[in-house]
């Protein structure tokens, strides 16, 4: 299921950005390096890949530390959640 969600979010990010001839620059690899590699981000987007990883929360940190203004995480739910599971959005800022 998530494979299919990562797609979709890939093929909706496309149609996105042709549809509004957006001159973003997508960037794919490796996220414990891309920091390093990398100049800052104005939009940064994660889609069903923190549950993979050895060390999401240094990735999401490095990230933020990168990023300046937005980074959306998204993944998908093999079931509905429960009301005590729903999902929280909150606001990372570098150094916290």
């Amino acid at each position: 299921m998530c494979r299919e969600g990562a797609i979709s979010i890939k093929k909706s990010y496309w149609l996105a950005h042709r549809l509004l001839e957006s001159n973003a620059i997508a960037v794919y690899g490796d996220l414990y390096r891309l920091t390093l590699e990398m100049n800052n981000f104005d939009v940064v987007l994660i889609g069903c890949i923190l549950l993979h990883l050895a060390n999401p929360r240094r990735v999401v940190h490095d990230l933020a530390e990168r990023t300046n203004q937005t980074i959306v995480i998204t993944d998908v739910l093999p079931k509905p959640p429960r009301k005590s599971q729903c999902s929280v959005a909150m606001e990372l800022r570098p150094g916290r």
